[in-house]
């Protein structure tokens, strides 16, 4: 296993071991991202794992070890290499530039003159090529040029490290100072033509869009993706512009050098960049607007299953500092929290001082998520916000303010705490993988990338395919996101729950997977429609061919009791219908209407999330 390789199958453990001990102890909620970063906390976390009762909480972290082992182990071997590769490399730049010395003397006799004896003339050394600094690319070795004699530079060799530059600008003063006086003086000097440099790799691929994607789960994917097609020397290489990059690789056969354009500066890019042509692939944390789709039109219907690709999920969390003794807002009170209504925390019970509001930019889907969800056209934000184009560094600055308050993907809480959330008359919900992933969280969202329904670039589908399927969720989990992949979990209902629906499903595990339709429609959405080839997979395991499933449905409290009740019943119908097609059969489907609401019937988003169709199994 490459080194690669170690580092994203330890990135899975250790979600694996995060979500291992949630499942024993919805208390034990380890971080993520410190899990990742910080030794001590990680091998703190892991040996209390290791003494679990629970033997799945055992298994993940002797599985988190025993990557971490091998991580240790391939270090020291690279390392090793690597020493060894330098003293090659340095014993033969000395004899290079111990030959290149010698040639550089030229050697010039004087002719005899009448009466006079032939005298040899004194030389300085030249050097045997000079280049500029612009033919030379961004990380290359660069070796020291000739100095006044071979000797003297084979001892600094010997202790010199190479180095490695990766920009032109850094090349510039080493380039120059390097050159001897006399060669600098002299005008005359001959330039040794430098071989032609490769060329650029051709980029095959452009993906735009969020900045939540693209800082460094659009990068993993394509990784990922790059090395199941047999790439080698997948490297990445920053581009002109803060949040952009290039991701380069050798692909087997006849395609050879090709790159893959990444540029993350927030979800409305993505269609800006689709409509002008200037990406393959649309990179949203929103999903597409209705004036969006009208500027697209020419490449295809944007509100299709054939455009529309959900390749995870997120949760928008609302952060304050740990010690905020708040745990839980309304959707109302977070709105005019960062409205500026509420300007001090004691109005909410909490400690006496200011609200400090923290903000993401403008183009950020983040923000877009959170306008639409929490502000709507009601409340307007605090012209006193600090915006933030970086996640992390947004969250870093509440984790540090007693006073602060922000909102920000749910990867990047770090040392914040995010607060259950309130919508309505719906319990208040904690951001969590499982209520995230069935968006009963009022604050989930969707992650998607956008094709052109009439696009031609076969890699971007391909790419897009390879996020959807199993090993693309694997990738997506690695990197704190919420993948789409079937698992059960036993759950809490809410006190309000109807007694025939809290019968039914005693005994019963509830799926990670809402149904959900097309606004305005009886079809499923793309979302759903691959989800039911993802639980038809899910039960055609060998441990799950002996489940039972049960199918729920509900609506939004909009219309008549009568209709409402009829409607959840007909949807449920439909799931049950789609799951008999692939040989699945359901013992119970039932309708219960608008009852056990998720979200407040307020807004459009909350109806949408309040009409769904849930999938328990025996």
């Amino acid at each position: 296993m490459s080194a690669a390789d170690t580092a994203t199958e330890l990135s899975l453990a250790l979600w694996a071991l995060k979500r291992a001990l949630a499942r024993q102890d919805a208390h034990a909620q380890p971080d993520i991202d410190r899990l990742r970063v910080d030794a001590a906390y990680r091998d703190t976390i892991v040996a209390e794992a290791g003494q679990s009762p629970h033997e799945a909480v055992r298994e993940a972290a002797a599985r988190v070890r025993a990557l971490i082992s091998a991580a240790v182990q391939e270090a020291r071997q690279d390392k090793a290499a690597r020493r060894g590769a330098r003293t090659a490399l340095v014993a033969g730049m000395v004899l290079v530039l111990a030959a290149a010395g010698v040639l550089g003397w030229q050697w010039q006799t004087l002719q005899p003159r009448q009466g006079r004896t032939p005298v040899v003339a004194s030389v300085a050394p030249q050097p045997a090529a000079v280049v500029t600094p612009a033919a030379i690319p961004a990380a290359v070795t660069v070796p020291k040029p000739v100095t006044q004699a071979a000797a003297p530079l084979a001892a600094e060799a010997a202790n010199t490290p190479v180095q490695l530059l990766s920009r032109p600008e850094d090349i510039a003063p080493a380039a120059a100072g390097s050159v001897p006086a006399a060669a600098a003086a002299s005008a005359a000097l001959p330039v040794v033509p430098v071989a032609a440099l490769p060329a650029a790799a051709p980029v095959k691929l452009r993906i735009h869009g969020s900045n939540t994607i693209g800082a460094e789960l659009a990068p993993a994917l394509v990784e990922r993706f790059l090395a199941r097609r047999g790439a080698s020397d997948v490297r990445r290489v920053p581009g002109a512009r803060a949040e952009e990059m290039r991701i380069e690789a050798t692909l087997p056969g006849s395609e050879g050098r090709i790159a893959i354009e990444l540029a993350a500066h927030g979800s409305g890019t993505a269609f800006t960049d689709l409509a002008d042509g200037r990406a393959d692939v649309g990179a949203a944390s929103r999903p597409v607007r209705d004036e969006e789709i009208r500027k697209l039109a020419a490449l295809g219907d944007f509100s299709s299953p054939a455009a529309e690709h959900v390749i995870g999920l997120d949760g928008v969390a609302i952060i304050v500092h740990p010690a905020n003794p708040l745990r839980s807002l309304s959707r109302e009170q977070v709105a005019k929290l960062f409205a500026g209504e509420i300007r001090d925390w004691a109005e909410l019970g909490g400690r006496p001082g200011p609200v400090h509001i923290y903000a993401r930019d403008e183009r950020s889907g983040t923000w877009d998520t959170f306008q639409s969800l929490v502000l709507g056209k009601a409340y307007p934000l605090s012209p006193e916000a600090q915006r933030f184009e970086s996640s992390p560094e947004l969250s870093d600055r509440v984790a540090t303010d007693a006073g602060g308050i922000g909102f920000i993907g749910l990867p990047y809480v770090r040392m914040a705490r995010a607060l259950a959330i309130g919508d309505g008359n719906a319990v208040p919900s904690a951001p969590s993988p499982f209520t995230v992933a069935t968006e009963d969280y009022p604050l989930s969202r969707r992650l998607f990338f956008y094709l052109a329904p009439t696009g031609d670039n076969r890699m971007a589908r391909e790419l897009v395919e390879f996020a959807l399927e199993n090993d693309g969720q694997q990738v997506v989990e690695a990197h704190g996101f919420i993948s789409q992949r079937v698992a059960p979990q036993r759950v809490a209902l809410s006190p309000n729950a109807p007694k025939e629906y809290e019968s039914l499903t005693r005994d019963a595990l509830r799926l990670s997977v809402n149904f959900r339709f097309r606004p305005g429609s009886g079809l499923l959405d793309g979302k759903a429609q691959r989800d039911l080839r993802r639980v038809t997979d899910y039960l055609a395991q060998a441990e799950n061919r002996s489940r039972q499933v049960l199918l729920f449905g509900f609506t939004d409290a909009r219309g008549s009791p009568e209709q409402n009740l009829r409607l959840s019943q007909q949807r449920a119908q439909e799931i049950a219908r789609e799951l008999q097609a692939r040989g699945i059969q359901t013992r119970v489907v039932r309708g219960f209407g608008p009852a056990n609401p998720v979200a407040a019937d307020d807004s459009p988003s909350g109806q949408e999330r309040n009409r769904r169709v849930e999938i328990w199994v025996m």
